[in-house]
């Protein structure tokens, strides 16, 4: 089994030129939320976005636990 190497997030907060919703969130701007996994010499990355808001939620949800979860069963 390959070990986990690092886990690391960032949030970025892009602007968008006009007012977007949908069923839930509202806003002016997108929250897009980054994750990069290392292991054996390779790296993967997945986003995930918001709304408006909610990206800080996910990204301290990925921070606090499910990082520290990844790097403890690996």
């Amino acid at each position: 089994m390959t070990k986990i190497e690092s886990v690391s997030t960032n949030l970025l907060n892009v602007p968008s030129d006009k007012f977007v919703s949908d069923a839930t969130q509202s806003g002016d701007h997108f929250e897009v939320v980054t994750c990069s996994i290392g292991m054996g010499g390779s790296e993967g990355l997945g986003f995930t976005y918001t709304i408006g808001e909610g990206g800080k939620a996910i990204k301290e949800l990925l921070d606090s636990y499910l990082s520290r979860r990844l790097n403890s069963s690996a």
